[in-house]
């Protein structure tokens, strides 16, 4: 059996184990479409927090976070700590997993947050950037286009000389 670069790529990824333990935000891409994994916690003295990220449409991020401490991850429409409108994506638990997949009604700023007591406010909210997919090998007005040419053209014949009657 003969594996294209895909296929080979893809089990690649199966067989080598996720050195992200050591990150916060570790990006894994298949096929079109990224996960992002995130390592939730409260950051401590010695951590900046989380920093911006950059997604697509159909891209999916996984928090997971794990202790003695209940976490959670909500939505914020108000893109920081504050829970107006806020939107569950996953409970409160000492243990827990919870995904979120990007839909095309995302695309602009979104922010992700603990809203376990000040979770949030201590540094435990992410900011990410959701573009449109890609639209290569479309028809999307996007896709810039080789410029026409609009110069003017001279008449037919206006080079050729004068014939005689």
């Amino acid at each position: 059996m003969r594996l294209d670069t895909t296929t080979s790529l893809s089990l690649l990824l199966l067989l080598i184990p996720n050195f992200g333990l050591f990150s916060k935000i570790s990006n894994v891409s298949v096929a079109a479409s990224t996960t992002i994994s995130v390592d939730w916690f409260i950051p401590n003295n010695n951590d900046d927090g989380y920093e911006d990220i950059n997604v697509q449409v159909g891209d999916t991020i996984n928090f997971t976070w794990a202790g003695n401490l209940p976490h959670n991850v909500y939505i914020h429409p108000s893109q920081d700590c504050s829970q107006d409108g806020a939107i569950v994506v996953g409970m409160s638990s000492s243990y827990g997993d919870s995904s979120y997949t990007f839909q095309s009604s995302d695309v602009g700023k979104m922010t992700f947050a603990c809203d376990v007591g000040s979770h949030c406010e201590m540094g435990q909210i992410l900011k990410v950037t959701v573009e449109s997919a890609s639209s290569e090998g479309t028809n999307d007005p996007a896709v810039t286009q080789p410029p026409v040419d609009e110069s003017p053209t001279d008449p037919p014949n206006a080079m050729e000389e004068p014939k005689d009657d």
